[in-house]
């Protein structure tokens, strides 16, 4: 069996059935999302060769960033940023689209929050390993504490990124 993107695993001997069944993992997700596992094998001297073309997806989350822009704002009551969060597998890889990702402010000033929810916390969805939402300042001076997370259910089982990282928002603060 051979492979270019990743590994194939339980190299086997073909059964009675003349099957052979290996996992296939990918390191990267190739562009278009295929990638072809081929299969040689030798019978009565005689070389047959197959291939066939898999899907890969990414991986589950695994490291998540979060981002804004501008990076502080004035406390007006309606000043935005955009939060911007990235999230990628164990490789690197974007996650799949729909992924989720839930945004926590902390103790907010009041008036400070998530749109378009309205609220302190909101759930989003990856497109292409991104979630965006927006800041709103509310019109008290100080800090607004994003903290992102993201997680994914596959066959039952949930998995979560290994870090939740939290970005300050200076409100109505001048940093100098």
């Amino acid at each position: 069996l051979s492979r270019g993107l990743g590994d194939v695993y339980k190299r086997q001997v073909t059964g009675s059935d003349g099957k052979a069944t290996v996992d296939f993992a990918a390191l990267q997700v190739p562009a278009g999302g295929q990638a072809t596992v081929s299969a040689q094998a030798t019978i009565n001297s005689r070389n047959l060769n197959a291939s066939v073309n898999v899907r890969v997806r990414p991986g589950p989350p695994a490291k998540v960033s979060v981002a804004a822009t501008p990076l502080n704002l004035p406390a007006d009551g309606r000043s935005t940023a955009t939060i911007t969060v990235s999230v990628t597998d164990a490789n690197d890889n974007p996650v799949k689209d729909g992924t989720l990702v839930t945004l926590r402010l902390e103790n907010p000033p009041p008036g400070t929050v998530l749109l378009p929810s309205g609220n302190t916390s909101m759930n989003l969805f990856t497109s292409s390993g991104q979630a965006t939402a927006t800041l709103l300042a509310g019109t008290i001076p100080g800090g607004a504490t994003i903290s992102a997370t993201s997680s994914e259910t596959i066959s039952n089982t949930t998995f979560s990124a290994a870090n939740s990282p939290k970005l300050i928002i200076p409100i109505g603060i001048t940093l100098q």
